[in-house]
């Protein structure tokens, strides 16, 4: 349910909820839509967030291609 709520967010450009959702995706809590790669999913997410300034999201992004 929760997912389906941060992908609202989400699709309306909120930061804070393509943050939650990238993360939703990152920890495998929710499933990569049209059989996307899950971390591929995240990444576009977060980047997403980061661009709008979301230090968490940011962070996250780093993290995520720091470790491949």
């Amino acid at each position: 349910m929760a997912a389906t709520w941060f992908q609202r967010a989400a699709a309306q450009g909120l930061a804070e909820g393509q943050f939650h959702l990238a993360n939703m995706y990152a920890y495998g809590l929710a499933a990569a839509p049209d059989a996307e790669d899950p971390q591929r999913a995240a990444a576009r997410w977060y980047f997403e967030a980061a661009r709008q300034g979301h230090a968490e999201a940011q962070y996250s992004l780093a993290v995520l291609f720091l470790t491949g």
